[in-house]
Parts: C-alpha cells; sequence; structure tokens
C-alpha cells in the first residue's frame, strides 16, 4: 500500500531565510519498520514561501510504518533535528478530508488550522473517555497492585503477540521477563460477545493448565507485545469529532462562546456545544473510575 503524508510547517517564510536553511530549502521524511530501528531516505518537499501544508508519499509505506521529518538546506550541510517519531492512519479522532467535506472546503487553504483543531478536538475526547481509539501495535508493561488471573486493559487490546511475567518489579523500559505459552493467555471478550466494534479490554490466564498468577504487588509485572487500542476510531466518536472541530473552525467569526448568533432578529445560526446525544455517547464509551 501506499502512505501519503501531511507535514505542517507554520514558518515556511523564516525556514527559507538566510540566517536559517536559505532558499531551496526542503522537509525530508524518512521511513522504519519500527519505532526506534534504523530509519531511511524516503521522500522530500522543496520549502515554499507562505504555504503550511506538505504531502510526501511512501508507496511502500504501511498502517505500522514509523515516519521522522527534519529540515534541510539544499545542500544537506545545515540540517534541524528530527521531528519526533509518528505513524499515519488514524493520527486524529477524525480525518482532515472528512472535515474539510463538511465544511464545504475544497483546497488546502485551511488545513493548518484544521490540524490543530483536530489535534485539540482528539486530545479532549481521548482525555474524557479515558480510551484509546488510536492503534497502537509495540511493547507496554503493567503494574499489577494485586493477584488475579485477569488483566484489565481498559484502552482495549486487539492483538498479542507475546505476554511475559516477572516475579519482581521491573524497571519501566528493558526488565528481565520470562514469556507464557500462547495457551496460557486469552483476550476477553470473545469477539461477539463485545459491544460492536470494540476491541478486548482484558487478557485473562489459562488456569486449567496449571495454577498461573500474575504476581502481585509490584511494578511493571507483566510485559505484552501487540496491538492495543481501537483499529480505527469508532464512527459516532469520528462523527462527533467532526462536530468539534466544524465549531472550532466557525468560532473564529465570533468572539467565542458556545452559541452565537447573527442577523438582526437574533435569531441563532450554529452551536458548538455537543447535543444531548452525542453527551450520551461520550458517556457511554467513557471509563469509569472505581
Amino acid at each position: 500500500m501506499a502512505n501519503v503524508i501531511r507535514v505542517s510547517v507554520e514558518n515556511a517564510d523564516e525556514l527559507l531565510n538566510a540566517g536559517a536553511y536559505d532558499a531551496l530549502a526542503i522537509v525530508r521524511l524518512q521511513s522504519s519498520a519500527t519505532e526506534a530501528g534504523a530509519y531511511t531516505n524516503e521522500a522530500t518537499a522543496t520549502l515554499v514561501a507562505g504555504t503550511k501544508i506538505y504531502t510526501l508519499y511512501d508507496a511502500n509505506g504501511t498502517t505500522t510504518t514509523w515516519y521522522r521529518t527534519r529540515y534541510e538546506n539544499q545542500a544537506g550541510t545545515n540540517v534541524s533535528e528530527w521531528s519526533a517519531v509518528f505513524r499515519t492512519g488514524a493520527t486524529g479522532i477524525c480525518d482532515l478530508l472528512d472535515v474539510r467535506q463538511r465544511l464545504g472546503i475544497s483546497d488546502t487553504s485551511e488545513d493548518e488550522n484544521l490540524i490543530e483543531y483536530i489535534d485539540q478536538v482528539t486530545t479532549y475526547i481521548l482525555g474524557k473517555t479515558g480510551r484509546e481509539f488510536l492503534p497502537y501495535s509495540g511493547t507496554r508493561t503493567y503494574d499489577v497492585p494485586y493477584a488475579a488471573t485477569a488483566l484489565i486493559i481498559p484502552q482495549g487490546v486487539r492483538a498479542i503477540t507475546t505476554l511475559s511475567y516477572a516475579t519482581t518489579s521491573q524497571p519501566d523500559t528493558g526488565g528481565t521477563y520470562t514469556a507464557l505459552a500462547a495457551t496460557d493467555y486469552y483476550l476477553r471478550p470473545l469477539p461477539h460477545e463485545r459491544d460492536y466494534g470494540w476491541p478486548a479490554t482484558r487478557i485473562e490466564l489459562n488456569t486449567w493448565t496449571g495454577a498461573l498468577r500474575f504476581f502481585t504487588g509490584g511494578h511493571s509485572m507483566v510485559q505484552a507485545v501487540g496491538d492495543f487500542g481501537w483499529a480505527e476510531p469508532p464512527a459516532d466518536v469520528a462523527g462527533i469529532g467532526m462536530t468539534l472541530v466544524t465549531g472550532l473552525h466557525r468560532e473564529r467569526g465570533s468572539s467565542g462562546g458556545d452559541s452565537f448568533t447573527i442577523n438582526i432578529d437574533g435569531s441563532r445560526t450554529f452551536e458548538r456545544m455537543l447535543s444531548k446525544r452525542d453527551r450520551d455517547v461520550l458517556d457511554w464509551y467513557t471509563q469509569r473510575v472505581a
């Protein structure tokens, strides 16, 4: 498959200054199969004064490919630090192209603002619900506060490649673990028992193969390698995200607030507050804290 990567450059004019990276400066894209792996050159785009969004392509990219970018002068002798690594796909709670369509925008003139609004809304929704609507693949460790045969993963887990345990506390990175056999654990609820579109939310040990327990009272006692979160943001949550992004965009023409009016009769033309249905949807997804 091919990945399309949009890079936001807010200060292209400054980067093109002779005191920075000079005329014909570029933004370079590199890719890697893993987050901490070796990165190789993928594509470049020449910066243009006044242009804030640049589109780069990776013809061989996948949903698990990692990327990073940096700025360089034409000769490649003056370079910036690398950006934080990232992946394409579901990087926000809603898609930029869908937001453009909702607003009736047919060009890229507002992309910089819309991307910032999407980031803001994504932070709000993920923080409010405590769920992980954006997919993640990699390694995670978990504390075990008490002895149990199940590990609750409220943020969601789609697949486990390797599940390992320790008998004493381990550092947050690295550590020494013993791998369990694939037959020693299960993802639950079963797919047909889950709410539609949800991933599994707990890992259960197979007690029939022996007295298996997660060891208790330690930090980073369990290490899981796999796929976490939702495969993609649920459609109803993405729709709420678009509603909020639309509100933020239209709010620019007012003094702010949740609703605003135009026309001499004071008729309301737009309300940024979420509807009761939208609030009910977010409440349904919100993680309950015991």
